[in-house]
């Protein structure tokens, strides 16, 4: 199996080009798929798990996890890549905001972590 065009951005969008919680959108079993693919920048963890990241056109935002996950465990750290199935995008509550990511508890799993920068991620598997 050939590794994936990590460039391709239909199946490896920016953050600003994913779809919108507000919009409809078919459901994964029907949608083509997608992959958030982003350097974690900070753990900024205080109740809820949550990490700033950089997608690959310098844009930060947060994800955030719904329920309890041992990041670091999981590789999810500082420096590290995020591959994210299926990501949508929460749009902001006030005019001028980021919204954010939120990777629900039974998507704990699909969510990976390469360790490497994005750069370097792209470096080796882009094309």
């Amino acid at each position: 199996m050939p590794l994936p065009d990590f460039t391709n951005p239909q199946t490896f969008p920016s953050y600003a080009a994913l779809p919108s919680t507000t919009t409809s959108s078919p459901p994964p079993s029907e949608a083509s798929p997608h992959y958030l693919v982003a350097q974690i920048g900070e753990n900024m963890t205080i109740t809820r798990p949550t990490l700033v990241l950089t997608d690959r056109n310098g844009d930060q935002f947060a994800m955030k996890f719904e329920g309890k996950i041992d990041l670091a465990s999981r590789g999810l750290r500082k420096g590290s890549t995020a591959v994210v199935p299926w990501a949508t995008r929460v749009e902001p509550r006030k005019e001028g905001g980021n919204g954010f990511v939120v990777v629900q508890e039974d998507m704990f799993g699909l969510v990976k972590a390469l360790p490497a920068g994005l750069e370097r991620v792209f470096e080796v598997w882009g094309r």
